[in-house]
């Protein structure tokens, strides 16, 4: 295989990779609070002639929808609210609520989020009010970080922290009664999705033309002999 062929052939697997992302952020363009995954292209560090896919998720905000509902819960600046899933802490940015039996404030997956104490909110009584700063009544305030994108990545429901990920905390504020949407605009990444399928494309030409040509120099070297 030539060099041209190879160098192709490491680009074409990182277009999948790219139409794989898009092709998931549009799935999710209605997904409250989704986090658009973006992906970019670097030289390899190791002296080979190849690109390097680098994936990490867009922390950008989604528009707020006002919905009137208590229990719906979103955040407006850069920041997570902490939720406790069998798995381990889980970031996310709020969404439809509910309050399980032991009278914690749960994700709609069923995860206590957890105040500053680390512990889970306990709401006291059937009205739930969420102050700006995430005070809920007389139950204590949630627990509200900000992480780097590149210390996130997806798991399951929610956003989990790569090994010595540093987390501080966040100003941003509370809005009861709101969701949040999907940071994905359709459009551009309907135009990503073509530019990268034509891409895809040209390349397989030239994968295909060095093929060509080394089938006819090898049949012109078995005429020499």
């Amino acid at each position: 295989m030539g060099v041209a062929q190879i160098l192709a052939t490491g680009a074409m697997q990182g277009l999948m990779a790219l139409q794989d992302a898009v092709s998931h952020n549009i799935a999710n363009a209605s997904t409250g609070g989704y986090r658009r995954h973006a992906v970019a292209f670097r030289q390899a560090v190791d002296g080979l002639r190849r690109p390097v896919l680098e994936e990490r998720m867009d922390l950008r905000a989604g528009p707020l929808e006002r919905t009137g509902n208590a229990l719906d819960v979103a955040l407006e600046g850069d920041g997570f609210l902490v939720a406790r899933s069998p798995a381990g802490d889980r970031y996310v940015r709020g969404g439809s609520l509910h309050v399980d039996q032991a009278g914690r404030l749960c994700t709609r997956e069923g995860w206590p989020l957890l105040g500053e104490s680390g512990r889970p909110v306990v709401v006291d009584g059937d009205r739930v009010e969420i102050a700006s700063d995430g005070t809920v009544g007389s139950s204590g305030r949630l627990r509200v970080v900000s992480v780097p994108a590149e210390s996130l990545r997806a798991e399951g429901s929610g956003l989990s922290l790569v090994p010595g990920a540093r987390v501080t905390r966040s100003s941003a504020q509370v809005r009861q009664g709101f969701l949040e949407g999907a940071n994905v605009e359709t459009l551009p990444e309907m135009v990503r999705m073509i530019e990268t399928l034509r891409s895809f494309e040209m390349l397989q030409r030239v994968v295909s033309a060095e093929d060509q040509m080394e089938q006819r120099s090898a049949a012109d070297v078995g005429r020499v002999r």
